[in-house]
């Protein structure tokens, strides 16, 4: 028997939003652009073009459109696997530090559309 056991603690949302990443400590580079996939309350998953080792802190910048805000974070990388299909990577962020008002857009991102 196969089982697949869920890890997750919070309730995920499918996304297709613009991010933006600085690895950190920050290298003086401009960032790198993204686009998310899913979001929960305690972190996301993103896409990336080039492979980001484990356990690296990014500051993750997130856009959304429809209340004209970007979310700022400190994220961790949980995990990380390349996508099959191209040269991508899917990389599963935990949030590390993320203010109080980018906490509730986020809860709000999350909640069910009714």
């Amino acid at each position: 028997m196969d089982i697949k056991l869920e890890r997750r603690r919070k309730e995920r949302a499918r996304t297709n939003l613009a991010v933006k990443f600085k690895l950190l400590p920050e290298t003086g580079s401009s960032g790198h652009n993204s686009s998310s996939e899913n979001i929960s309350e305690g972190g996301m998953c993103i896409k990336a073009s080039e492979f980001i080792p484990f356990a690296k802190r990014l500051l993750l910048m997130l856009d959304v459109p429809r209340v004209q805000k970007t979310i700022k974070a400190i994220c961790k990388v949980a995990w990380i696997r390349k996508v099959k299909e191209n040269e991508e990577y899917e990389v599963g962020l935990h949030f590390v530090e993320v203010g109080k008002k980018d906490k509730d857009l986020i809860a709000d991102l999350v909640k069910p559309k009714e």
